[in-house]
């Protein structure tokens, strides 16, 4: 077999092999210190694959392909930040995940929850959350501090319209 006849076959194998590389973003992102960026981007260097640029609350993104992108999303949230994947053509997502809000009439209500893995790094982080909490209808008080694993929330309120105000602020978390 002549070397110029196996030239088309390698060829082909390499444009297979090459996977174009996508743009996306996650907006809506926590991100008020270099704390908060120094946490996003440890995450970041945990998928492979994808590179990050922090923009304020927006993460600039590029990747081999959607899951990727998905999967930073995920990686995310356990680490305490939430944000939505945005949709445009050509980018990681054409219907972005949306959080959706609870009807304050048919949420049931509670009178505690503990909301733990929140990125809580610093006083501003402690702020944000403290405000967004506070405009959570029936919250009565937290206890929220820097840098805390966890931290109580006490009145009588929907535990999902809680998570639903985290989210919005850009905070991951769970809450129980």
């Amino acid at each position: 077999m002549k070397t110029s006849s196996l030239i088309p076959i390698v060829l082909a194998a390499l444009v297979l092999n090459v996977r174009a590389e996508i743009t996306g973003s996650i907006s809506g992102v926590h991100n008020c210190c270099r704390g908060c960026e120094n946490a996003i981007m440890k995450v970041a260097a945990t998928v492979s694959g994808i590179s990050v640029t922090p923009k304020g609350g927006t993460l600039n993104i590029v990747a081999k392909g959607k899951a990727d992108i998905k999967k930073f999303q995920d990686k995310l949230l356990d680490a305490g930040f939430w944000g939505e994947i945005d949709a445009a053509p050509g980018s990681a997502s054409e219907s972005a995940e949306k959080t959706t809000s609870t009807s304050s009439a048919s949420a049931k209500k509670v009178k505690t929850a503990t909301v733990s893995g929140a990125h809580l790094c610093c006083q501003k982080c402690r702020d944000m959350v403290m405000d967004t909490v506070k405009g959570v209808p029936g919250v009565k008080s937290s206890d929220v501090m820097p840098d805390v694993k966890s931290f109580k929330v006490e009145g009588e309120f929907s535990k999902e319209e809680l998570e639903v105000a985290l989210r919005k602020a850009g905070f991951g978390g769970k809450v129980k």
